[in-house]
């Protein structure tokens, strides 16, 4: 049996004093050996711990101290989203109502619509009117003319006439007043087209009720500023097979204002001269040909740059059936129907 002695030194059964090892004697065994560096180890591992938190803690706290500044220009930021979203969400709007109107145009396809202004030399009270229009509608095309009367005379049939042609006939009541619509595709009241009926009218074309009589004339349609007339003609020349041309004339509504255009092109026609440009019998303007035989002229109610200003004697009744010409080259003009989009993309 031994006992610890205080001076580090430990008695022996024997009663003899031994002297304890010291620390620095204890880190030489195995066992110390194998602690000692472990817990220099953990040591330095909580010395980095604490410095990594030390650095994260400062830059949290330099963090928020910058929120109450940024906080400013993110209310800033959010009220300027929050504008441009109620731009987008009107602009969106717009242009599905455009779009919902553009789609309604586009059941009605390409339209022609003539009017004409009735009235009786000989009879100064009777008055009338005659509408004719034709086009797709809903991918079928229909055609209607509807005739009305006033002032005329009273309890007589009267003979409905379009360019020569005896289309039907009117009944008057006792004030001299009556009214017929013919369509290809009637109800109601309206009667089915004869099979006489006209399929070349434009305008110009005379119509008549009785003794009242007019000519029929393009009559715009004033609705969304699409275009009305968009006619096409090609050009060839029977003495001069390699002279060709083209000529386009389009009416349109915009923003309420009729404007119309027309240009005419050609080539391979005779070089370095000056040829007239007719449409219908009235010639509106000449084009002074190149050394190739090329030439070209546009007029516009609304000129811009090289586009000269319509003629005072320009015709105002063109439609399609009209014959066009440049010099000795000539054609007839078609309809191409109109375009929807030109109001959609300048309604700005």
């Amino acid at each position: 049996m031994s006992t610890l002695h205080r001076s580090g030194a430990r008695r022996s059964s024997l009663g003899h004093f031994e002297q304890l090892e010291s620390r620095e004697m204890l880190s030489a065994h195995a066992l110390g050996a194998a602690v000692m560096p472990a817990a220099s180890f953990l040591n330095s591992v909580d010395s980095h711990l604490v410095h990594d938190a030390q650095v994260i803690a400062r830059n949290l706290t330099a963090r928020v101290a910058n929120l109450p500044a940024q906080v400013p220009n993110l209310s800033s930021e959010f009220a300027n989203i929050s504008s441009e979203l109620a731009n987008l969400s009107s602009d969106l709007a717009n242009l599905s109502s455009e779009f919902a109107q553009f789609g309604n145009h586009l059941a009605f396809g390409n339209q022609t619509h003539f009017t004409a202004t009735l009235s009786d030399p000989s009879n100064a009270a009777a008055t009338g009117t005659i509408s004719y229009q034709t086009g797709l509608v809903q991918g079928a095309t229909q055609t209607t003319l509807a005739v009305n009367v006033n002032g005329a005379t009273a309890n007589s049939t009267l003979n409905v006439n379009v360019g020569g042609t005896t289309v039907g006939t009117l009944t008057t009541d006792a004030n001299g007043a009556g009214s017929l619509v013919l369509s290809s595709n009637p109800t109601g009241t309206e009667q089915a087209l004869p099979t006489n009926f006209p399929t070349s009218i434009a305008g110009g074309t005379t119509v008549s009720v009785g003794t009242l009589s007019g000519t029929l004339a393009t009559q715009f349609n004033n609705s969304h500023g699409l275009l009305h007339q968009n006619l096409t003609a090609n050009l060839t020349d029977s003495t001069n097979t390699s002279a060709t041309g083209t000529i386009a004339y389009h009416t349109s509504l915009v923003h309420g204002v009729p404007q119309t255009t027309f240009s005419a092109n050609v080539t391979g026609a005779a070089a370095n001269s000056t040829v007239d440009v007719v449409v219908g019998s009235t010639t509106v303007g000449t084009i002074t040909t190149d050394a190739t035989g090329a030439g070209s002229l546009m007029f516009s109610s609304n000129p811009t740059g090289a586009q000269l200003a319509l003629p005072t004697n320009f015709p105002t009744s063109i439609a399609a059936g009209t014959t066009v010409s440049v010099g000795s080259s000539s054609g007839t003009l078609t309809s191409t129907g109109y375009s929807a989009f030109h109001h959609i993309w300048h309604r700005h």
